[in-house]
């Protein structure tokens, strides 16, 4: 491999981790964007941290419930629900569905998701909120092999299929993000995003940060086949 090439398949690698920011939390999530795992490889009570988190969140057990979840995320998702809204909604003239929303139980969580499909109606790209299945999907593949529930190369495959697809349905970082604090709104049911509050200083720094990846890597970069 020459210098060029180590340097694009490095490139890859860093654009990768940087689609998983969005899902990565505490004090070290802009640490894990810019750098692999690293000594999570070596270190049994990291690895149990992220054991855990599987089970709590996602209630991921083993290598075959964590593939099991990335073929939801990839086939159907959270998106699903999101789109079938959305469709409904798109017959309707922007009075009819204010008048619509507005007639809906309050306080219920259908009605709370229907008003942010609603919000975003023409604000979002025609994947909706892909972006946040799919960025769950690639922080699955990275904890996947971390725990060795998924091989190196397999994990690499997976994620640079979904990351093209992310690529096909989004403009850039900024549309990207907003995708997903969307997703993350509508999964939650919450009338004001709490992913955007707990985390706006990473948010901030992702876009403002000289070496953020955000900033310097193309979003259309080549992924390889």
């Amino acid at each position: 491999m020459t210098i060029w090439q180590n340097r694009k398949a490095k490139d890859r690698q860093l654009y990768m981790r940087a689609l998983t920011a969005v899902c990565l939390k505490g004090r070290l999530a802009y640490y894990f964007t810019m750098y692999k795992y690293g000594f999570l490889r070596d270190s049994i009570v990291a690895k149990k941290r992220l054991t855990n988190r599987l089970r709590e969140e996602w209630q991921i057990h083993n290598a075959q419930g964590l593939k099991s979840k990335l073929g939801w995320l990839l086939q159907e998702g959270n998106r699903q629900s999101y789109l079938e809204i959305h469709h409904r909604l798109s017959a309707l003239s922007e009075t009819e569905r204010m008048d619509y929303v507005q007639s809906l139980p309050k306080k219920q969580k259908e009605t709370i998701r229907i008003s942010i499909v609603n919000y975003y109606c023409r604000k979002l790209p025609e994947n909706g909120i892909a972006a946040y299945d799919y960025a769950q999907y690639l922080y699955l593949c990275r904890v996947g092999v971390t725990l060795r529930y998924l091989t190196k190369q397999e994990g690499l495959n997976r994620m640079q299929h979904v990351a093209q697809l992310i690529q096909q349905s989004y403009s850039g970082w900024e549309e990207y993000v907003a995708a997903y604090v969307t997703g993350s709104q509508f999964d939650a049911a919450e009338t004001s995003s709490t992913y955007v509050k707990k985390n706006q200083a990473l948010i901030t720094k992702w876009f403002a940060a000289k070496n953020s990846p955000f900033r310097q890597l193309e979003w259309e970069m080549d992924l390889g086949k």
